[in-house]
């Protein structure tokens, strides 16, 4: 009898909700038509906004346009309806409320706890609305566990050092190799100089 029942309102939730989808599809086609034709009207507009009033052409405003064409009031009527259904569809009708405000003995529970060692252990969370009383807290820390190591707590571990850098003074001598003497070459005016002293000679 009772699966019966729930069968039969979660049928009418689902007929009312459909019911729902449907009404604001045929709002938001209804709004879109008539944006069009607000739009169709403004086209109209752009193109003869040059009208001739006692014998004078003048380019008129949109809504002095509306006035002297004789359709301000099927814009205005378009416009309206446009205007109703876009709240319409902004609309939320499916609303809820939340509830902030705490019972008078939970306000009292949670100043006692302020001056508690550990506050959240000493708020009786019971009061609350649609408490879970299942769920606790554990705020002190979990021993830590020693992690494995391969070297003993008294073990040294000797890291092999690098050989020392030699001073400057201490560096080995470099290996000296043999020198070829090099020959500057004359200049060119000491063979001139040379060659008038043998045609003199």
């Amino acid at each position: 009898m009772i699966a019966a029942r729930e069968l039969r309102e979660q049928q009418d939730e689902y007929v009312a909700e459909s019911q729902k989808k449907s009404i604001r599809s045929e709002i938001r086609q209804q709004r879109s038509q008539l944006i069009r034709e607000l739009e169709a009207l403004k086209q109209e507009w752009r193109d003869n906004r040059e009208v001739t009033v006692e014998g004078i052409t003048k380019k008129l405003q949109f809504k002095k346009w509306l006035e002297v064409t004789g359709k301000k009031n099927d814009y205005l009527s378009m416009d309206t309806q446009r205007s109703a259904m876009t709240e319409a569809l902004n609309e939320v009708t499916d609303g809820f409320m939340i509830d902030t405000q705490h019972p008078p003995d939970l306000r009292e529970s949670i100043r006692n706890a302020a001056f508690a060692a550990k506050p959240l252990e000493a708020v009786d969370f019971s009061l609350l609305p649609h408490s879970d009383d299942s769920v606790t807290f554990h705020l002190t820390r979990p021993e830590e566990t020693p992690c494995p190591s391969d070297f003993g707590s008294n073990s040294e571990v000797v890291m092999p050092s690098s050989p020392p850098c030699l001073p400057d003074y201490e560096s080995p001598p470099q290996s000296s190799l043999p020198s070829v003497p090099s020959t500057p070459c004359p200049s060119q005016h000491q063979i001139q100089y040379r060659e008038s002293l043998r045609d003199l000679i």
